[in-house]
């Protein structure tokens, strides 16, 4: 099954946030500066990355 090079970087960035998330749900209140933002941008960043590399590469 084909998809889009934009769904997998979405679907791991939404999961990401819904990971980091969820550990503040069972605290006494959210804070954003909590969540691990480097580990939220950074692996959908890679896997875009990948996901574009490897399309041009089928292109060749």
């Amino acid at each position: 099954m084909k998809t889009n090079i934009f769904t997998t970087p979405l679907l791991i960035f939404i999961f990401l946030i819904i990971y980091e998330a969820s550990s503040f749900l069972y605290k006494d209140g959210f804070t954003i500066d909590g969540m691990d933002w480097i580990l939220i941008l950074v692996l959908p960043i890679i896997s875009l990355i990948y996901n574009i590399y490897k399309k041009n590469k089928e292109k060749v």
